[in-house]
C-alpha cells in the first residue's frame, strides 16, 4: 500500500434510529468518569490483565501499563509501528494488533514475537482485534486490505468489503474465517462459545459467526447496530 488507492465510494442510507439513540442518560447511571493522562495519544484499545492492571497501545507505537488506583503509568514495549487491538493473557502476555507490523505477542519478559504478518504470502496490513481461547486458538481480524491506518476514512467512504476474520491455531497455523467484511474491527468469545465480529461505526450490522466449539464459521446473523470494539463483561461471563 505504498500509494493510496483510487476511491470507488459506495452510497449507504443508515437505518432509523432506535429511541434509545435519543436518551440523554443511561439506565442505570454510569459512574463519575476519571481521567488518568498519558504520555502520548491514541490509546485505541484498553484491556485489563489478570491483576486489575490496564494495558493501553498509544500512537507512537508505546505499550503502557496502568494501574488505576494510583494512575501511575509505566513504558512496557515499544511495537515500533502502531498498536490498536490488545488481549491481555492470564500468565502476562499480550497480543497486540499492530496496524504497522501485523499480529505480536509481548511476552512477559518484554520480548515481541511476530506471530502473523503475511497471509497467503501477502503482506498483512491493518490487523484490528484480537482474543485467545482458553486452548490458545487465536481470533483476529484485519479491516481492510486497501487502506492503510492513515487513510481508514477512506474505506468507510467506501465500503471496500475487504474485511477479513482469521483464526491462529496453536500450531502457528492461519486460516481465513471469513473475508468480504465491510471494515473488520472488534473481536470476542462469548461465553457460550461463538465468535462475535463487530464492524467499526458506519459500517453495516453486526454480524454473529461461529459455533459452539468454535472451529467453523457457518453463517452470520446482522443487527442494526454499530458496536466497535466489544467486550464480555464479568457479570455477564458468570451469569
Amino acid at each position: 500500500m505504498g500509494t493510496s488507492p483510487v476511491m470507488r465510494p459506495q452510497r449507504w442510507t443508515p437505518p432509523p434510529a432506535p429511541d434509545r439513540a435519543r436518551r440523554t442518560r443511561s439506565a442505570p447511571p454510569l459512574p463519575e468518569p476519571r481521567r488518568i493522562e498519558l504520555p502520548g495519544t491514541g490509546p485505541e484499545d484498553v484491556v485489563l490483565t489478570a491483576d486489575g492492571q490496564v494495558i493501553a497501545g498509544l500512537a507512537d507505537g508505546s505499550v503502557l501499563r496502568i494501574d488505576p488506583s494510583d494512575g501511575t503509568v509505566t513504558t512496557i514495549a515499544d511495537t515500533g509501528g502502531r498498536p490498536l487491538g490488545l488481549h491481555a493473557d492470564p500468565d502476562g502476555s499480550v497480543l497486540i494488533c499492530d496496524a504497522a507490523r501485523g499480529l505480536l505477542e509481548l511476552h512477559p519478559d518484554g520480548s515481541i514475537e511476530v506471530l502473523v504478518d503475511e497471509i497467503d504470502g501477502a503482506p498483512l496490513p491493518f490487523v484490528s482485534n484480537v482474543v485467545r481461547d482458553t486452548d490458545g486458538t487465536i481470533y483476529f481480524s484485519a479491516s481492510t486490505t486497501r487502506y492503510s491506518l492513515a487513510e481508514y476514512m477512506g474505506d468507510l467512504l467506501e465500503h471496500s468489503e475487504t474485511g477479513r476474520l482469521f483464526r491462529r491455531d496453536p500450531s502457528g497455523k492461519v486460516q481465513t474465517l471469513l473475508d468480504g467484511l465491510k471494515f473488520a474491527n472488534g473481536v470476542v468469545l462469548s461465553p457460550t462459545g461463538p465468535v462475535w465480529w463487530s464492524p467499526k461505526p458506519r459500517a453495516i450490522g453486526c454480524p454473529a459467526i461461529g459455533s459452539p466449539d468454535r472451529r467453523r464459521a457457518p453463517g452470520i446473523s446482522s443487527s442494526r447496530t454499530f458496536p466497535d470494539s466489544p467486550t464480555i463483561s464479568v457479570s455477564a461471563a458468570t451469569g
